[in-house]
């Protein structure tokens, strides 16, 4: 078979296409990102992913001149699978993000469109929508890949978390919202934050109440700014993963050698962080995997808003032979066993405790970390997921 793969600049783009080769199937890859070049990393802007001539014209020069038995990309990008359904040609859409980052439900239910979604919950919503072309595909991890990179002194840390801090824009948001709004939203963080594996969050943060909010920066400014209710979760879960973030490592580092890798650190987190040893990102394909090896506990705290799914990075943990220590989360705990192939923690409390008691049965923590590692081999490479929506869209 011979597909058109679009490298929107994912993590996983480049294990995908080596999965396609060892199944013998050959690709033309062509390399197109939406997001839009910004001053700031932290204010990215994306390209139209609904109406956008620039990739429909770099689609459409692809697809009048070869025959491919499908498209695939990662991520879901509605323009994609409307200018793929011009030349009636199948849209292979594997998403590692959850919720899509999209602002309608346009081209969803085109019939030549696949979407595949790693979190079993996230699909089960929009299949309840209707959406019948939705399928739940849990993500992988090319162990031949980040077997091949070495355990390195300098990463042999006792706990080290590689992520974001998450700077949530909650509070700027919250600053300006009635008294009645803001205890609103601290009483649903309050009942969030103790919670893992179940989010609601998003049942109470709803039209209703952002309709409200918006009607009341409104009378603060007729031009003020205009929130959706998807914005308003998404900083809502990003301002659970912070205050937990810091928490955890704040903790740790109070009894443990503690190490962070992530981008920009406010002077506040440093202050809070001043027993971390606070590290500049690392390079993703390389060093990543060393640092997972190397590490003796791999803190992996994944966003609520992510409702079972396995996230990516714990895969990539497991798939580096490193020990994964993580919340819990549902689809996790169906796939690896608790305390004989991953370990999670129910609370913070219940984090730092674990994690005391891991540090002092080495043996232990390595039996878990090789069993993980096995797991991996055995269920998630990316071969098989190939395989599955491949054979999921019908394509011969």
């Amino acid at each position: 078979m011979h597909f058109l793969t679009i490298d929107v600049g994912s993590y996983i783009h480049y294990d995908m296409l080596e999965a396609l080769k060892n199944l013998g199937h050959s690709y033309k890859n062509i390399v197109y990102s939406f997001v839009a070049s910004t001053p700031s990393r932290n204010e990215q802007q994306y390209k139209n992913k609904y109406h956008n001539e620039e990739i429909e014209s770099i689609l459409e020069k692809e697809l009048k001149n070869t025959d491919f038995d499908a498209v695939i990309s990662t991520n879901f990008y509605p323009v994609i699978g409307m200018t793929c359904k011009k030349y009636n040609v199948k849209y292979l859409a594997w998403s590692y993000d959850t919720p899509l980052n999209l602002d309608t439900e346009e081209g969803f239910d085109l019939e030549n469109v696949y979407v595949f979604m790693f979190d079993r919950e996230e699909t089960t919503r929009y299949n309840k929508k209707g959406y019948s072309n939705f399928y739940h595909l849990p993500l992988a991890a090319n162990c031949k890949r980040l077997n091949q990179y070495p355990v390195k002194p300098e990463y042999s840390h006792e706990i080290s978390l590689m992520g974001n801090l998450y700077h949530s824009m909650l509070p700027e948001l919250s600053s300006i919202m009635s008294d009645y709004q803001k205890g609103y939203l601290k009483g649903i963080f309050s009942s969030q934050f103790p919670l893992y594996g179940l989010y609601i969050a998003d049942r109470v943060i709803d039209d209703k109440l952002v309709s409200e909010i918006n009607t009341h920066y409104k009378t603060l400014n007729k031009n003020a700014i205009q929130i959706s209710t998807a914005q308003l979760n998404f900083a809502f879960a990003m301002e659970i993963a912070h205050v937990e973030r810091i928490t955890l490592l704040r903790l740790l580092s109070q009894r443990r050698d503690v190490h962070l890798y992530t981008y920009e650190v406010t002077d506040s987190e440093k202050e809070l962080l001043k027993k971390v040893t606070i590290h500049p990102p690392i390079a993703y394909g390389i060093d990543m995997p060393s640092l997972f090896k190397s590490s003796k506990i791999n803190l992996n705290p994944s966003l609520r808003i992510i409702r079972s799914a396995i996230p990516l990075r714990a895969l990539d943990i497991m798939g580096s032979g490193g020990f994964l220590f993580s919340n819990y989360q549902t689809e996790l705990a169906e796939f690896f066993l608790d305390g004989k192939e991953v370990v999670m923690y129910e609370s913070i409390e219940d984090a730092v405790s674990k994690a005391e008691f891991y540090l002092k049965h080495d043996d232990l923590r390595q039996k878990i970390a090789a069993n993980g590692h096995e797991k991996i081999i055995k269920h998630f490479q990316f071969e098989d997921r190939i395989l599955t929506m491949i054979k999921i869209a019908n394509i011969h």
